[in-house]
């Protein structure tokens, strides 16, 4: 069972933070596996890496702060706490800092 629209904001910020700012291409993949009982939900892309995009961030102006992270990571961590899930949200960059 999978909280409804739980996954779709961490796509939408890998395609946003991620994939927009390149050049050209680019490559999403979802992949959903039942493990230990659990699913895994693994979202991976090609693009620029968290640490570029937020360097990105501070140099433009009027780009308002988005709660949609925030809101979805407490709304696992109360879907957890309610059904005795201990692991929680893993974000890995695999982007090296220099990269860029």
């Amino acid at each position: 069972m999978i909280p409804l629209l739980i996954i779709q904001p961490f796509v939408e910020n890998a395609i946003l933070h991620g994939l927009l700012p390149l050049d050209k291409g680019g490559m999403l993949q979802l992949n959903l596996v039942l493990k230990d009982g659990h699913i895994q939900c693994c979202i991976e892309d090609n693009g620029i890496g968290s640490q570029l995009s937020a360097r990105q961030k501070i140099y433009s102006p009027g780009i308002h702060k988005s709660h949609g992270m925030e809101t979805n990571l407490k709304r696992i961590e109360l879907w957890n706490k309610e059904h005795e899930v201990s692991r929680g949200v893993e974000i890995l960059d695999k982007v090296p800092a220099e990269h860029g």
